[in-house]
C-alpha cells in the first residue's frame, strides 16, 4: 500500500487538457464536436487535428479538437457556457434525445457558411473565421439564431448570406478599428512586419475571450443580429469580461 501511494504521488503525470478531451468518451459536447468532425464540411477541408493545442504553419487540418469543442459549448448553450469547462446549465439545449437534431444544425450552418464563402475562402487559414476566437464566435451565432431569436430556414438562410458576405481577412478595417487585430510591428528594426505577400502583417491583438467577443459584437452588428435581439428584448452580450 505504501509503493502504491508513492507511485501516484510521484510516477503519476499530467494529462494535457488536449488529452483529456481526446481520451473522454462520455461528455456530450465532444461527443457531438466528435461526430461533426465526420461531417463533409470539416472531414472534407482537412479535418481535425486530436491532442494538439494549435494548428503549425505546416498543418493540414482545419482546426483542432479543442478548438472545435468550444464551438460546439457556445452553439448549444451561448457565451457563458463556452468559456468554462465548469458552467453547467439546468435546462441544457444538449441532451441525448436532441443530440441529432443539434448535430444537423450545426452543420446546416456551417455547410451554408462554407457554400456561400467558397471553399478557397473557406479554408484560407489565414482568415479569421478558422481562428480560434472566430470559430468559438461563429458558434455563438448559431445559438444566437437557433435559440435566442429561433429564427426559421429562411430566416437563418438570411443571416448566413451576411456572415459570408463578411470580408474574414484580417486587414479588415473593421476587425482594425475594433482592436480585433494589428499590423505587427518589427521588434528590432520598429518597422511593420511583411506577410508572404509583402504587404504588412495583419496579427490578432489581445486575449482569445476578448478577441472571441469583439467577433461576435462585428457579426452580430453587420448581420443585423444585434438588434434583432435589441427587438426582441434579450442582452446582447451573454457574458461580460474584466
Amino acid at each position: 500500500m505504501g509503493q502504491l501511494f508513492h507511485d501516484f504521488n510521484f510516477r503519476v503525470q499530467p494529462v494535457s487538457n488536449q488529452h483529456a478531451i481526446a481520451l473522454d468518451t462520455s461528455d456530450l459536447y465532444i461527443a457531438l464536436a466528435n461526430r461533426f468532425s465526420d461531417c463533409p464540411v470539416i472531414k472534407d477541408n482537412g479535418g481535425v487535428a486530436e491532442r494538439s493545442a494549435s494548428l503549425g504553419q505546416k498543418s493540414t487540418e482545419l482546426v483542432v479538437q479543442t478548438v472545435l469543442v468550444r464551438m460546439v459549448r457556445g452553439a448549444c448553450e451561448g457565451r457563458r457556457f463556452q468559456e468554462s469547462n465548469l458552467s453547467n446549465t439546468e435546462n441544457p439545449n444538449l441532451t441525448p434525445e436532441t443530440f441529432k437534431a443539434l448535430l444537423s444544425s450545426i452543420d446546416d450552418f456551417y455547410s451554408g457558411f462554407a457554400q456561400r464563402l467558397g471553399k478557397s475562402k473557406f479554408t484560407n487559414k489565414t482568415s479569421l473565421h478558422l481562428s480560434a476566437p472566430g470559430w468559438q464566435a461563429l458558434g455563438v451565432i448559431h445559438h444566437d439564431i437557433t435559440f435566442r431569436l429561433k429564427l426559421d430556414a429562411v430566416e437563418r438562410a438570411k443571416v448566413l448570406d451576411k456572415i459570408a458576405q463578411i470580408d474574414w481577412q484580417r486587414s479588415n478595417p473593421e476587425w482594425v478599428a475594433r482592436g480585433v487585430a494589428h499590423v505587427d510591428i518589427d521588434k528590432k528594426t520598429g518597422q511593420p512586419s511583411l506577410d508572404e505577400t509583402g504587404k504588412p502583417k495583419i496579427v490578432l491583438s489581445g486575449a482569445g475571450r476578448t478577441n472571441t467577443q469583439a467577433i461576435i459584437d462585428v457579426v452580430r452588428s453587420l448581420t443585423g443580429i444585434a438588434s434583432q435581439l435589441k427587438d426582441h428584448g434579450i442582452e446582447v452580450d451573454d457574458v461580460q469580461f474584466t
